[in-house]
């Protein structure tokens, strides 16, 4: 449900992706909310795993619509899921244990 808000909010700020924006953030929420169910979502390296793969979703959303090489995909899917691990994973933890206690188990 939060993919679809985001993908909403980004479609109605003239994303440059335009409607495309919805598909592309409902994935990703999505991806990390299966990630979250298969793993426990209060472990630090499920963390990073679901940001990582929810970051890297959207190039398999995009890849078949430029068709581009196999070699360029790996790239930008490699690329992709690494700053979703940075920015999604490190960041989101560190926002977790900003929180007071009582708001957030995450170790």
């Amino acid at each position: 449900m939060t993919g679809v808000l985001k993908g909403l909010v980004e479609a109605f700020l003239f994303s440059h992706l335009g409607i495309l924006v919805i598909l592309i953030s409902t994935i990703e929420g999505m991806v990390l909310d299966v990630v979250f169910y298969i793993l426990s979502s209060d472990s630090r390296f499920s963390i990073y795993l679901a940001s990582g793969f929810s970051s890297a979703s959207n190039v398999i959303v995009i890849a078949p619509i430029l068709q581009l090489p196999t070699i360029t995909v790996a790239l930008m899917f490699f690329s992709s899921y690494t700053s979703g691990i940075v920015f999604g994973g490190y960041l989101c933890r560190q926002v977790f244990k900003a929180l007071p206690p009582n708001l957030s188990n995450i170790s």
